[in-house]
C-alpha cells in the first residue's frame, strides 16, 4: 500500500486535560491540564499550519480549560477547522461555541441507568442529554453523537443509528481498544463488525479498521494524517493509544510528527506483508500486541 508522506499532520487533536470518565481520570478535581510547553508549541504549530487544517480538542473536556477560548480564535483566524469532544459541555453558553465547526458529544447507551453505571457517574445522561437538546436548537454546526462500542452496549448500535436520525445528529462508532475493562470479548467482534456492516453506512462515521477485511475501506489516519498531543505533551496515534511514541521536545510538531510517521510504520511492520494490508492498514493502532499484531484480527492467532 503507498502511503501519502504528509510534512505535518492535517489533524492536529490535543487533550487541554486528561478528565475522560471513560479513558482518563473521572474526578475533575484530579485532573491535569495541557503542559504549558506543549500547549505553546501547539499555538506556533496553528499560526504557521497550511489552511485548511484541522484542530481537535479531545481526549479530555476541552471546555473545563479557560485557554480553549484563544484556541480556537487563532486557529479560526489562521483557517483551521475545528472540532470539539465533550461529555456534556458544561457550560450551555460558552462563548466560543459560534467559531466551533463540530462538537462531538460522547455516550455510552440510551438508557440512562446504564451509561452512568459505564461512567461510574449518576447524572452524568441526564446532562449529556440536555447539552444534546441545547445543541439542537443553538448549535449551528455539524452535530456527531460519538458511540464508543463496547462488550456492555454493543447490541444499541441500530438503535443509536436510528436516534441521531430523528434529533440530527450523525452517529460515530468506534470499538474500545482490547486492553480496556469493557472491551469486547474476542469471540464477540466478527459478530459486532457483521452488525455494523448491516446499517447504513453512507449514514454513519465508523473508526473500525478491520472493517476494511470486509470491504468496506477505514484505514486508521494515526501517524498518517493525524497526530495526538497528551497532557505531558506525549505524541500518540490517537488519544486510545496506551502509551506516548514520543514526545514534544521544544523543536516543534514537524519533528515529533516525523518521529511518529517512524514509530507507526514499525507497528506495521509485521502487518505489512499480509495480503490483506491494503484494505486494512494493518488495523486499529491502539489494538496492537506486543508483536505488533492487531488483536481482533482473523489473520493472526492471538488470544486463540
Amino acid at each position: 500500500m503507498k502511503e501519502v508522506i504528509l510534512s505535518q499532520p492535517f489533524v492536529l487533536a490535543l487533550a487541554l486535560n486528561n478528565y475522560d470518565p471513560l479513558f482518563g481520570v473521572n474526578n475533575i478535581n484530579s485532573m491535569r491540564r495541557l503542559d504549558g510547553d506543549a500547549y505553546k508549541q501547539v499555538t506556533k504549530f496553528i499560526e504557521t499550519s497550511a489552511r485548511g487544517s484541522v484542530i481537535v480538542l479531545s481526549g479530555g473536556e476541552p471546555f473545563l480549560d479557560p485557554r480553549i477560548k484563544a484556541l480556537i480564535s487563532s486557529a479560526r483566524s489562521n483557517g483551521c477547522g475545528i472540532s470539539v469532544d465533550t461529555w456534556r459541555g458544561f457550560e450551555e453558553q460558552h462563548p466560543c461555541y459560534n467559531q466551533i465547526q463540530q462538537i462531538r458529544l460522547r455516550l455510552l447507551s440510551l438508557n440512562r441507568e446504564k451509561h452512568d453505571t459505564l461512567l461510574d457517574m449518576n447524572g452524568s445522561h441526564k446532562k449529556a442529554m440536555a447539552f444534546g437538546n441545547w445543541m439542537l436548537k443553538n448549535f449551528a454546526g455539524e452535530k456527531i453523537l460519538v458511540f464508543p462500542i463496547c462488550s456492555e452496549n454493543r447490541n444499541e448500535m441500530p438503535k443509536i443509528v436510528d436516534w441521531c436520525r430523528r434529533i440530527d445528529f450523525y452517529p460515530n462508532m468506534f470499538i474500545i481498544p482490547y486492553k480496556h475493562r469493557y472491551a469486547l470479548k474476542l469471540e464477540d467482534y466478527p459478530e459486532v463488525t457483521t452488525q455494523l456492516l448491516a446499517l447504513p453506512l453512507q449514514n454513519v462515521i465508523i473508526d473500525t479498521p478491520l472493517l476494511g477485511l470486509s470491504g468496506w475501506p477505514n484505514l486508521c489516519s494515526g501517524g498518517r494524517l493525524a497526530m495526538f498531543i497528551d497532557v505531558d505533551g506525549g505524541v500518540k496515534p490517537c488519544p486510545y493509544f496506551p502509551y506516548p511514541l514520543c514526545h514534544l521536545d521544544g523543536d516543534g510538531i514537524a519533528k515529533a510528527w516525523r518521529c511518529l510517521q517512524r514509530e507507526v510504520a514499525n507497528l506495521n511492520a509485521n502487518c505489512s506483508s499480509c495480503s490483506q494490508f491494503a484494505s486494512c492498514g494493518g488495523g486499529c493502532l491502539a489494538n496492537k500486541t506486543e508483536f505488533g499484531e492487531e488483536y481482533y484480527c482473523p489473520y493472526n492467532e492471538v488470544g486463540k
